[in-house]
């Protein structure tokens, strides 16, 4: 059935069309004809006539959000061994990712008998790879100390997703808090007050 109404997404918030009264499927990647990566709300009801599905994204976000905050701190557990996080460059997938290696300790250079200027590498694929001396490096740094610092980095990494989540939590639960039945949009309407855009 073709759309007449347009409406806003549940999960998402953006509006969508509305064939046979429900979310067309939105959020998605057209790769060669084939969908990938569908909302979570596409081919429920729209937010102006129910939020049944709302309870369940926030329960979802909370969850997920705990995950983080929990391996979080599992990261920042005190390093007894030499493997430490870092942010590989991964050529073959033209991106990064965090691994977790064997981090190697090697002298740069000795300014005296007791002062040895020392950097750090890892192996991956058979290859050393140096790690960027303003990442870890210095006078008397342990492997120990190198490792520390490296895996603080992954486990901040992680800061930004939790405040994503955060985020949603609280403008899902405002939206549910001061729910009320509204009238369906046109198809006309491509933006609203709140920034959303229509079917673009």
């Amino acid at each position: 059935m073709k759309a007449t109404h347009a409406g806003h997404c549940q999960a998402c918030g953006h509006i969508q069309k509305l064939p046979k009264g429900v979310l067309s499927l939105h959020g998605y990647t057209n790769t060669h004809g084939f969908f990938s990566g569908i909302c979570r709300g596409a081919r429920y009801q729209p937010f102006e006539q129910a939020t049944d599905q709302i309870e369940r994204y926030i329960h979802q976000a909370q969850e997920h959000r705990a995950r983080l905050i929990a391996r979080q701190q599992e990261v920042r557990q005190p390093v007894t061994n030499d493997q430490a996080w870092v942010c590989h460059r991964e050529h073959r997938r033209d991106g990064y990712e965090w691994i977790q290696v064997t981090i190697q300790r090697t002298i740069s250079f000795q300014t005296d008998e007791h002062h040895v200027y020392y950097t750090f590498s890892y192996e991956h694929d058979g290859k050393r790879i140096p790690i960027k001396t303003y990442e870890v490096s210095g006078l008397d740094a342990t492997v120990d100390m190198a490792c520390a610092t490296l895996s603080e980095k992954f486990a901040a990494s992680f800061y930004r997703e939790i405040a994503d989540l955060s985020r949603y939590i609280v403008w899902q639960t405002k939206r549910v808090r001061e729910w009320q039945p509204m009238p369906l949009l046109p198809l006309t309407v491509k933006k609203d007050n709140d920034g959303f855009t229509a079917f673009s």
